[in-house]
């Protein structure tokens, strides 16, 4: 992957989604996005969300917990900004800080272009191998990072975007544990398997049982 120097401190990035990125984007007040369904719709493909515990990372609008709350999952939200909460919002827990569920176990992680936005990947994926189980599904959505690297500099604005990632980065991170474990892998070239409802440019899917491989994230050496 490559990164953002020099990195922004924690408390300048959460200043930035509290008081200045919703405004800027101009976000629709409609909660649940058409990403949101595809993703879903690919995920509970081979899995029951039935009364498995799912944690949103980067939650924003809540979207997709709204959809897995209604296939049955208990949802934690994680979001430096507060939210505005509704009536779907009952029984869905939201945190600003990961370390609030320390001692928690999660049957889903999902992160949906989030990591890029992190201080410190090596750090955030940690979190998320002490929060997974044995048998933990991880789903990322991300920016596909060359081609968002070039968009970037064309345009001379990289921030928000704090890491840039191509998919060897993920075939790196996780590790198999079973024969019928999978790794998925969407990108510019294959993304028409995840899906046709979404155009692929600048995107990368990442949908896998394996585990996250706290050995690799240790050798990890950017800084």
């Amino acid at each position: 992957f490559y990164f953002f120097y020099p990195m922004f401190k924690d408390h300048d990035v959460k200043e930035f989604y509290s008081n200045t990125y919703f405004k800027l984007r101009k976000l629709s007040p409609v909660n649940i996005s058409t990403r949101e369904i595809s993703q879903i719709s690919h995920i509970k493909k081979n899995y029951d969300f039935k009364n498995k515990r799912v944690l949103n990372y980067g939650s924003g609008k809540g979207g997709f917990s709204y959809l897995c709350k209604l296939l049955g999952a208990k949802v934690s939200e994680i979001d430096l900004k507060t939210k505005n909460e509704n009536n779907l919002d009952e029984g869905i827990t939201h945190h600003n800080n990961i370390n609030e569920l320390k001692g928690e176990k999660f049957d889903l992680i999902y992160a949906s272009h989030s990591l890029e936005h992190v201080t410190d990947i090596q750090k955030t994926l940690k979190e998320f191998e002490e929060i997974s189980k044995e048998d933990t599904f991880f789903f990322f959505e991300i920016p596909e990072g060359e081609t968002d690297i070039k968009l970037r500099k064309k345009s001379g604005n990289f921030f928000p975007h704090l890491f840039y990632f191509n998919k060897n980065f993920f075939k790196n991170i996780f590790l198999k544990r079973n024969e019928d474990d999978f790794l998925e892998i969407y990108d510019n070239e294959n993304f028409h398997k995840y899906s046709t409802a979404l155009h692929k440019f600048n995107k990368m899917v990442i949908w896998t049982n394996y585990k996250i491989n706290s050995d690799v994230l240790d050798k990890i050496e950017y800084w």
